[in-house]
């Protein structure tokens, strides 16, 4: 696999797959916030989560499922 190029995957995407098995913050573009064990992801940029709690914008939490809609901030605690 490459790492840059027309046919291979950036560094963006290396980086989110060297996520995995991590907790992490998924922001979205909506302004609620993720966070979960970082499960799966793809070339694409889907992720799955485990045990993923939703903070909406007012602070409320629950526990959900991710649906696949576009996020603007992922953080990787180290």
């Amino acid at each position: 696999m490459a790492v840059t190029g027309k046919r291979g995957v950036g560094i963006p995407t290396i980086l989110l797959h060297d996520g995995e098995g991590t907790i992490v913050s998924i922001e979205m573009k909506t302004g609620e916030t993720y966070r979960g064990l970082l499960d799966e992801t793809e070339d694409n940029m889907n992720c799955v989560m485990k045990d993923a709690v939703r903070t909406d914008i007012n602070g409320n939490t629950s526990h959900v499922e991710q649906d696949g809609s576009p996020y603007s901030l992922l953080l990787c605690s180290g």
